[in-house]
């Protein structure tokens, strides 16, 4: 049986022994880091880094051509049930047929919108 500790008050852990212990920062706080030193510099930023932020609720390219594709599927799908093709492999080939005759123009046209859409748009810099 397990007993509870004999005050409600939480029992300080030990710090581990692989923790450094933090230090107080010797440069007084009016004090600018030093530009030759690199060890200095309050921010470090890590290179190769990218931040990359949406500003506006447009679906993307990637997001038209693939619903240009389903779509184009779907048609394909349709057609093999109206001409009674029955087996999945028949079913298969309808729609990767419509997918390719009939999905990539739909997305080549959604590609040209799309980069038509963003030379019209003023340049933000």
């Amino acid at each position: 049986m397990i007993t509870p500790p004999e005050n409600d008050q939480p029992t300080p852990s030990a710090p581990a022994d692989d923790a450094a212990p933090l230090e107080a920062d010797p440069s007084p706080a009016g004090s600018a880091p030093d530009a030759e030193d690199p060890a200095a510099d309050p921010v470090p930023v890590p290179e190769g880094t990218v931040l990359l932020v949406r500003r506006e609720r447009a679906p993307t390219l990637g997001f038209w051509v693939v619903l240009a594709m389903m779509v184009a599927a779907g048609i394909g799908v349709i057609a093999a049930v109206v001409t009674d093709t029955l087996f999945v492999s028949g079913i298969l080939r309808f729609a990767a047929t419509s997918a390719v005759f009939i999905g990539l123009p739909l997305a080549a046209i959604a590609a040209v919108a799309d980069s038509v859409r963003h030379r019209r748009r003023e340049r933000r810099r």
